[in-house]
């Protein structure tokens, strides 16, 4: 049988749907057309944030509340079903119980469920009409339009609530969340950033942001998010980035938006990584006691010859930048530690090299190095400098936390096949952290353990 004789089951072409977002129309998806016949099995494939989802959730009439077909037209057994995003009556009064719970749960508004009806019967009476001229269309979809925005702007009225007053219906509304597809993440950041203005105090703020990272709707690259996020860190609010989720998962956006943000940025996969963030660690996570936070260390040429500094690739700065009170840097929550891993190599006390227009002098010093450290007070734009010297004293007691801190970075160097990873091997990893598995309240280290001993038997 030829497509001409088979008999077309549904019919979309030149599809276009936007989203209403807080005053603004975002388009989603546009200019799609196919036909599907009888019998006929289709696959939509598409990179993370095409619109999948929203395409196949416009034609089965299960279109998010703020989402609208702007053009085009979905032809289902020849009937006409792009006037509306709910065809049977059946769909519309399940759409409208779940609309009006969801409206009247979470608000102090009680219209927002009547707003809805009120759009729905204009539709319904507009389609009705056996002719309609183009005056009468107009001031139809003006109506409805109106509708759809007050509906739209009342639902983001309702999804901000009074942390003082509403918190059961904020745990409510948190145990309610759902994923629909579409991630206006621009303006969810918006909102979070003009709500925290409100109730801004001269204590900690700070806006938590739990997402997968994958943005579909509205601004989405790398430099648009960075420019967002960098003109919202101005306003002294702090900011909390908890990724949840895989597959589509954004690792490099929720770093970005933690590094650009004054923030801070953790993996949530389980109850335990939750508890660690929220519980055990909870000072560490959400409150700042320094900001742009910046360490320099000078090595004594007399002690060490060479050095390398392990990690911290992606947070390095110019010698210039570290007195430099506009250069963005890393913030420290209260009762937080960094550690920073150098390998070094030892000299013989003599000077490799000499430049041909400078003279290099040794000062004869027993300091090894000196630790200069550069931060701001949370409310200040002025920094403060810390420094401290630190002598050779020929110990060699390795400490637990040592032993521990070389474990994670030795992991690192197999992980990355880092070019200095010599014979580094998960059994030397191993044997490290189990040294440094003295002060293990929380069994964080014992769970690193885990995973190294699952690596290897992955690779073995």
């Amino acid at each position: 049988m030829t497509d001409n004789q088979k008999k077309v089951l549904l019919s979309i072409e030149n599809l276009e749907v936007k989203f209403r977002v807080r005053s603004r129309i975002l388009t989603a998806i546009r200019g799609i057309s196919l036909d599907i016949y009888e019998n006929e099995a289709i696959a939509i494939v598409g990179e993370s944030g095409s619109g999948k989802s929203v395409f196949t959730k416009t034609f089965a009439g299960m279109l998010d509340s703020n989402g609208f077909i702007a053009n085009g037209k979905i032809i289902f057994n020849d009937e006409e079903l792009a006037e509306t995003h709910v065809k049977k009556s059946r769909l519309v009064d399940s759409a409208v119980k779940s609309i009006k719970k969801r409206l009247d749960k979470y608000s102090k508004l009680e219209f927002g469920s009547q707003t809805y009806l009120e759009m729905l019967k204009l539709r319904e009476s507009k389609k009705q009409k056996e002719s309609i001229d183009l005056s009468e269309k107009e001031e139809y979809d003006k109506k409805i339009g109106d509708c759809l925005y007050k509906r739209t702007e009342l639902f983001n009225y309702k999804q901000t609530l009074d942390p003082k007053h509403e918190k059961e219906k904020i745990l409510s509304a948190v145990q309610g969340l759902h994923a629909y597809g579409g991630t206006a993440g621009e303006d969810g950041i918006n909102l979070a950033y003009e709500q925290a203005e409100k109730y801004k105090t001269d204590g900690n703020n700070r806006i938590i942001l739990c997402t997968d990272g994958d943005f579909n709707i509205g601004a989405s690259s790398q430099a648009e998010l960075e420019k967002l996020i960098v003109s919202k860190r101005k306003s002294g609010i702090f900011l909390t980035v908890l990724g949840f989720g895989m597959y589509n998962y954004k690792d490099s956006t929720m770093e970005l938006l933690a590094d650009k943000g004054n923030g801070n940025y953790a993996y949530i996969d389980n109850l335990r990584e939750a508890k660690k963030v929220f519980v055990d660690e909870m000072p560490k996570t959400l409150y700042t006691v320094a900001k742009d936070v910046k360490i320099q260390v000078e090595f004594n040429p007399e002690k060490v010859a060479q050095y390398r500094l392990i990690g911290y690739e992606n947070r390095l700065l110019n010698n210039e930048d570290f007195e430099n009170d506009k250069k963005d840097a890393g913030e420290l929550g209260s009762g937080a530690t960094v550690t920073v891993l150098y390998e070094l190599v030892p000299s013989d006390g003599t000077i490799k090299s000499e430049l041909k227009y400078q003279k290099q002098e040794l000062v004869g010093s027993d300091e090894l190095m000196t630790v200069k450290i550069r931060y701001k007070r949370p409310n200040s734009d002025e920094s403060e400098l810390v420094q401290q010297t630190v002598t050779q004293d020929g110990g060699t007691a390795e400490s637990s936390d040592f032993s521990f801190a070389a474990a994670v970075a030795e992991l690192g160097m197999i992980l990355n096949d880092s070019d200095y990873k010599g014979s580094s091997s998960y059994d030397s990893v191993l044997a490290l952290a189990k040294e440094g598995m003295a002060d293990d309240p929380f069994g964080i280290r014992c769970e690193f353990v885990q995973l190294v001993d699952l690596l290897k038997y992955r690779n073995s």
